[in-house]
C-alpha cells in the first residue's frame, strides 16, 4: 500500500505526522485532504489517517465505519483532544488511538499498520528550524538512501544563512535520531510562526519574526520589490500621524510583531497592495488608507488568541465561548469609533474597519451583515485581501495550496463589487506569488 491519506485541518499535527510517515524505510505518498466531502469520496486503495478532534470530521462515525468495513480495517483514528463517547466508538476500538495520544505510541500503531520497519532518523521540514536559535539536538542530512551526516550539535546557533545554504543545495530536509523526535523536538512544531521561549528578549524575538514573516512571502514567490514597498508605505503612513492617540496605537502595532495580529496585518497589506497594481489603482491615497486600515483594523482586540478567531464566521459563532465572541462581534466597532475621533483619518479607512468582516450576507457576517451589493470596491478589496490571508494560514502556507486558497476566495465572495475583484487576485497569484501549480 503505497498511498497514505491525512484528514485533517491542523498543520501542526499534519507536520507531526509527515515526519513520521517519513520515518519508515518505504515511500509514501502522503495526500493531505481537509474536508469530509474528499474524505468520503476517496475511493483508492490507502491508509486513511483522521483527526477526529476537528469539526469537519468528528460526525462522521458512521461513514467511518462503512469505509473500515469496505477497506477491511487499513483505516486509522486519532482522538486527539476531543472527548467522544466511548459507545459511539465502541465498533471502532480496534482503529482508535486515543485522544491523550503520545507520538510514540502512534508511530508504533501506524507501524504495526503499514508493516513496514522504520529508519532510526525522523525527517523535519527545514522551514521549522526558523522558529527557533538553537538547535534542540543533533542534527544530519541524509546523503543517498542510507546515509547520514551530521551537521549540528545541540545548542549550535541556527542562522539564516546556514538554513539557505542547505535550500540552496535543493535539500529541504533534517534528521534527528529517533530518541531525539520524540523528546527534543516539540519546539519544532508548535502554532507559533516562532518559538518565543527560545529568544532570551522581546527584541530578538520580534526581530527573527519578522525575518520569518519575509521569507515566508519571498518563498512563495513575492519578490523584494514589493516587501520593500509595503515597508516603506507603513514607514510613511506612521510618520505622517499627528495625534499622541493614534501614535500609541501604532506604537501598540509595532509591539505586537511576532504575533497573529502582526502578521497577517502585514500579510493583508501586502495582497492589498498587488491586488491595487492590478486594479490600476495605485495612487498614494490608496496605499495610505489600506496601509491605515491593515494596521489599525484589529488593535481593539488585547489579547492576541482572541485575534486568531478572526477567519470565525457568525454562523460559527455558538462554538466559542460567549465572553470571546463579544469581544470579537465588538472590535471592529470600537476601533472605528476611536478613528472618528480624530478629523485627519479618512472615512474610507473607517469604513473599512468597521466592516472587515462583512460581505458574506446576514448568515455568516457581521456586524450588519452585508454582502458585496451594499460596499465599495475599496471595502471589497480590502476584505479579499484579508480572507486570502487567513486562508493561507488554514494551509500553513504551503505553495502547492495557493491556488486553491484562492479559489475558495472567489466562491466565498462573489456578490455585487466582489466579482470586479477576481480577476485581479488571480492576477496577483499567477504573476505575483507564481505558485508551483
Amino acid at each position: 500500500m503505497s498511498k497514505i491519506i491525512v484528514a485533517s485541518t491542523n498543520p501542526t499535527l499534519t507536520d507531526k505526522i509527515k515526519s513520521i510517515i517519513g520515518s519508515f524505510a518505504s515511500n509514501f505518498e502522503l495526500i493531505i485532504i481537509n474536508n469530509k466531502t474528499d474524505l468520503l469520496n476517496t475511493k483508492e486503495e490507502c491508509v486513511i489517517i483522521i483527526d477526529f478532534n476537528n469539526k469537519e470530521f468528528e460526525n462522521q462515525v458512521n461513514n467511518i465505519t462503512k469505509i473500515i468495513d469496505e477497506r477491511e480495517g487499513k483505516i486509522l483514528l486519532i482522538l486527539n483532544d476531543l472527548q467522544l463517547e466511548a459507545e459511539q466508538f465502541k465498533t471502532l476500538e480496534d482503529y482508535i488511538v486515543p485522544h491523550d495520544f503520545k507520538l510514540l505510541d502512534f508511530c508504533a500503531k501506524l507501524g504495526s499498520l503499514l508493516n513496514t520497519k522504520r529508519i532510526e532518523y525522523f525527517p523535519i521540514e527545514i522551514q521549522h528550524f526558523l522558529k527557533i536559535s538553537k538547535f534542540t539536538c543533533e542534527t544530519y542530512i541524509r546523503i543517498g538512501k542510507s546515509n547520514f551526516i551530521k551537521i549540528a550539535n545541540q545548542d549550535d546557533e541556527i542562522t539564516n544563512e546556514l538554513l539557505n545554504h542547505y535550500r540552496a543545495k535543493k535539500l529541504n530536509l533534517f534528521y534527528v535520531h529517533a530518541k531525539d523526535f520524540f523528546t527534543k523536538c516539540n519546539s519544532l512544531f508548535n502554532d507559533n510562526i516562532v518559538d518565543k521561549t527560545h529568544f532570551p528578549t522581546k527584541e530578538q524575538y520580534a526581530q527573527k519574526s519578522h525575518e520569518i514573516l519575509h521569507n515566508m512571502i519571498k518563498d512563495m514567490g513575492i519578490n523584494e520589490f514589493v516587501i520593500s514597498n509595503v515597508n516603506e508605505t507603513l514607514k510613511d503612513v506612521e510618520k505622517s500621524l499627528n495625534n499622541p492617540k493614534l501614535k500609541e496605537v501604532f506604537e501598540l502595532f509595532n509591539r505586537s510583531k511576532g504575533t497573529f495580529l502582526y502578521d497577517h496585518s502585514y500579510l493583508t497589506l501586502t495582497f492589498s497592495l498587488l491586488l491595487c497594481k492590478h486594479m490600476n489603482w495605485e495612487n498614494p491615497q490608496n496605499r495610505e488608507k489600506l496601509s491605515l486600515a491593515c494596521m489599525l483594523h484589529d488593535l481593539a482586540i488585547s489579547d492576541p488568541k482572541i485575534a486568531l478567531h478572526e477567519s470565525t464566521t457568525k454562523d460559527k459563532f455558538n462554538e466559542i465561548e460567549d465572553n470571546i465572541v463579544k469581544k470579537i462581534e465588538s472590535h471592529s466597532e470600537v476601533m472605528a469609533t476611536l478613528l472618528e475621533k480624530d478629523p485627519d483619518i479618512p472615512q474610507e479607512v473607517i469604513n473599512i474597519v468597521r466592516k472587515h468582516h462583512e460581505g458574506l450576507g446576514p448568515e455568516q457576517s457581521w456586524p450588519k451583515g452585508l454582502n458585496g451589493v451594499n460596499l465599495t470596491q475599496l471595502e471589497c478589496l480590502f476584505i479579499i485581501a484579508h480572507g486570502f490571508t487567513l486562508e493561507l494560514y488554514k494551509y500553513a502556507f504551503n505553495p502547492l495550496k495557493i491556488k486553491q486558497a484562492m479559489k475558495s476566495i472567489i466562491v466565498k465572495y462573489n456578490s455585487g463589487n466582489f466579482k470586479t475583484l477576481h480577476k485581479a487576485l488571480e492576477m496577483t497569484v499567477t504573476e505575483d506569488i507564481k505558485p508551483q501549480f
